[in-house]
């Protein structure tokens, strides 16, 4: 069998921060403090959306909090440059270990290497402030908060070879591009058809899952989503007889 996506209907009600992207730390050393502030409702539910004023202002907030009138932190949008800047009275530094993890590494833009890889300045340090005229961090890149860039359809119970967003062969279908904001409708409709062999003489059930770049699943929170599928037979051609035509035959 052949089988394609010819088209797909999906809402862009995709949150941009989830159980993978919520968490970002700190460690003051003149105070040998470490704390991780995770952005997560009233109700504790991580899955939202938010724009970059919002997520500061959770974030600063939190800070706060944390700081117990010790130090001052914060951070601020530079909107000239769509960059994070943070500040602070003392040193202090951006950490990723174990226990005190940061995950939002896409969201704030943190430096990348040409693998895609996150870059660390030394072991379970990401970043370390710098003291012009304070004491402050530039995140490396832009803020993204438009969530994943591309929707990945992956099929649970066919296997397809294909790459993936990291380029690693596994079962997803076909690459999706959110490209249309968020509450409206994503619309798929490819100008070229990818076609798959099914090694396979019948399909009794098909279960598919909406991944980001990196694998992890997708919540469209129950709402509905269309995706159209063509299935093709192919037969094998009739052998003709090498006697046809002829007395014998």
């Amino acid at each position: 069998m052949l089988i394609s996506v010819t088209d797909a209907q999906l809402p862009n009600i995709i949150p941009n921060v989830t159980s993978n992207n919520k968490n970002i730390s700190f460690f003051i050393p003149t105070f040998s403090k470490k704390f991780t502030i995770e952005l997560r409702d009233d109700d504790g539910i991580t899955d939202n959306v938010y724009n970059v004023n919002e997520f500061l202002a959770f974030v600063n907030a939190n800070i706060l909090l944390e700081a117990s009138n010790q130090f001052s932190l914060y951070g601020e949008f530079q909107s000239t440059m769509s960059k994070i800047k943070w500040l602070s009275n003392f040193p202090f530094q951006i950490i990723n270990t174990p226990n005190y993890p940061t995950t939002c590494i896409d969201l704030l833009g943190f430096k990348k290497n040409e693998r895609n890889e996150v870059v660390y300045e030394s072991s379970e340090v990401l970043l370390s402030s710098v003291l012009n005229p304070t004491y402050h961090i530039t995140m490396p890149s832009c803020v993204n908060f438009t969530g994943t860039r591309f929707i990945f359809v992956k099929f649970n119970n066919i296997s397809v070879n294909n790459l993936n967003g990291s380029g690693i062969t596994d079962n997803a279908m076909v690459r999706i591009d959110n490209n249309a904001p968020f509450g409206y409708m994503i619309l798929y409709r490819p100008s070229e058809v990818q076609l798959f062999i099914i090694r396979k003489q019948s399909i009794n059930n098909l279960t598919f899952s909406l991944t980001n770049t990196l694998g992890e699943n997708l919540d469209i929170f129950s709402n509905d989503a269309q995706i159209t599928l063509k299935i093709e037979y192919m037969y094998k051609p009739e052998m003709r007889s090498m006697e046809e035509g002829t007395i014998n035959y």
